[in-house]
Formats: C-alpha cells, structure tokens, sequence
C-alpha cells in the first residue's frame, strides 16, 4: 500500500511534526477481515432473475420493444470488450448497435445453462442477477451457424428496472471462418 509520510524537523534537528498519507479503506479492510462476514444473500429465484428470462425471451422473440422496456432510461450498457473506463453505451447507442448485429446474425434461440443467480449484496445495496447462455445464432453472409457462450450482468434499481448491462463473450468466435 502506498503510504507518504511527511516530516517536519525543527532546529535541534528533532522530528516536530508527522503526517501520514495513507488510505484509510485498506486499513479498515484488513482489520475486518480477521473474522468471517457476509457480504448479501444469493437467490436462485426472485423477480429480478424472472425480469432477465422475460427480457431475453422478448429479444429472441424479435419483440425489441419488449425487450428494451425493462431497462432503466439512463442504462449504460458494456461488455468485455469495452475499454475500461468507458461509460458503456446509452440506451439509444445500445438500439443503433443491436440493430447493426441483427442485420448480421440471425438468432435463434437462447439456451440458459445453469441457473441464474440474483445477488443482493450488503456491501454497497447492489442488486445483480448474473446468468449464463449459450446463444444459437446464424451469421448472415455465410449462413454459419454459431454457438456463442454468453454470460450477462444485470445491474437493477429499486423499481425493478436494468440500469446497467455488461455482457462477456467472444467477437472473434462470431467472426470466425
């Protein structure tokens, strides 16, 4: 940890005064952690979690308007290949991209692999429902079919709605030969 120390020695060449710069956090961090604590509670059910299969469904369904009614106006959508500390895309951004991708892929279905898991954290009040897909698409120009492995993070509000979005998953595997 980086911590700055000043000193402020008077005539008789005797430390008067000293000040440490120092982040307070990891200090406070590392004497928590001498004993065990809980951080929130995971649900493999809850609204959140069934607003996630809603919203996919509606996308797979080609139903968009469906689909982007459960974001938050003010979403902010990313994904793995968003350079860090980027904003992520606005809503409107995120329409204009998703449009540009279904004129290039055809998608058909979204398989869930495993189960969701909606994460009620203490620490900070987030709530996120992280889930796992395997995406059945076919790429236009060449009719390949693809199995892409997705994992989405849905960050949500206290009305229920999406306000934050990062996806992980692979463009080389989608513009391979």
């Amino acid at each position: 940890m980086p911590v700055h120390r000043l000193y402020v020695v008077n005539a008789d060449n005797k430390i008067q005064t000293s000040i440490n710069y120092a982040d307070s956090d990891i200090w406070r961090e590392m004497r928590m952690s001498y004993s065990v604590r809980e951080n929130g509670t995971i649900y493999n059910q809850h609204d959140n979690i069934n607003t996630v299969r809603k919203m996919i469904a509606a996308f797979v369904n080609g139903d968009m308007d469906k689909y982007y009614s459960y974001f938050d106006e003010n979403v902010r959508f990313r994904n793995i290949h968003t350079p860090i500390g980027e904003p992520g895309l606005t809503l409107e951004e995120e329409k204009e991209s998703m449009a540009k991708m279904m004129e290039a892929y055809e998608f058909k279905a979204m398989d869930v692999r495993g189960y969701p898991d909606y994460l009620n954290y203490g620490l900070g009040d987030a709530k996120v429902v992280q889930s796992w897909w395997k995406v059945r698409l076919v790429r236009k120009s060449d009719q390949k079919k693809i199995l892409l492995p997705l994992m989405l993070i849905n960050y949500f509000n206290y009305e229920g709605k999406i306000t934050g979005e990062s996806a992980y998953y692979s463009k080389e595997l989608m513009m391979a030969k």
